[in-house]
């Protein structure tokens, strides 16, 4: 894939000197990742591309670890091949153990990357947008506590289960999207969340009722259907601002 460097200034004065930075959009290799571990790149879009098993171990400790200065990586429906060169390998597996903690990075996608097992633990505070959806991952959502500035999340389409106790300290949360999971518990995590604009919750094992929903004032697209969900709608009627509310067959019971 030939590859593309448009430039994009970031920071400025009236007369210079410009600090420029580079956002790489196409196959990702070794001539990208040591500028990127640099700080010299800002944004990567390898998304859909095939990556050598010694590229995909450095993803972690160059671009995504203590230190690094990347704010922007896209791997979604990337070709990620590691040693044992099958489909849905865990991500220990894939990536390696260094840990998952940059100060900076904003956004991720990792959707469509034939990822299995576990979430590993995403120490990513500035973390805005999180796209993890159709992939195989299981178990529950704690290791994304550390990710208190989501106002994006999408994890659907996984075996996702536990609660969304986990998500309560994401209260920058606008958008969530958990569909097609075994995620269970109440939708009490979600009381008090006035920012948030779009529930995505179908396809799961969600009990309990729709009291916490009062206070999501800014609520505009609900989705719960096939759920365990019990009660009526009277919570869901002070919202002026709600325009679209998809309650599908075994939503309420």
């Amino acid at each position: 894939m030939a590859q593309s460097w448009p430039l994009a200034v970031v920071q400025r004065s009236n007369h210079g000197p410009w600090r420029v930075t580079l956002m790489y959009n196409g196959y990702l290799c070794d001539t990208v990742l040591e500028p990127a571990r640099q700080g010299r790149v800002h944004s990567i879009n390898a998304s859909e591309t095939t990556l050598r098993p010694a590229v995909v171990r450095r993803v972690v400790p160059d671009l995504l670890g203590a230190g690094c200065s990347l704010q922007a990586l896209d791997l979604g429906s990337a070709s990620l091949r590691c040693r044992t060169e099958q489909l849905y390998n865990s991500w220990a597996v894939t990536f390696g153990e260094a840990a998952v903690c940059s100060a900076v990075l904003r956004t991720l996608y990792l959707n469509l990357c034939k990822l299995s097992g576990p979430l590993p633990e995403l120490r990513l505070p500035a973390l805005q947008v999180l796209d993890l959806s159709n992939n195989q991952w299981t178990g529950g959502l704690e290791p994304l506590r550390g990710c208190t500035s989501l106002f994006w999340l999408e994890v659907s389409g996984n075996f996702l289960t536990g609660s969304l106790e986990p998500l309560r300290g994401c209260t920058a949360l606008e958008e969530l999207s958990a569909t097609r999971n075994r995620l269970t518990g109440d939708l009490e995590p979600l009381r008090c969340r006035t920012a948030v604009k779009e529930l995505r919750l179908a396809n799961n094992e969600l009990t309990g009722g729709l009291g916490p929903l009062r206070s999501c004032t800014s609520l505009q697209w609900l989705e719960l259907g096939h759920n365990q969900l019990t009660g009526g709608l009277e919570p869901l009627t002070l919202g002026a601002a709600r325009r679209w509310l998809r309650l599908s067959w075994k939503a309420i019971s």
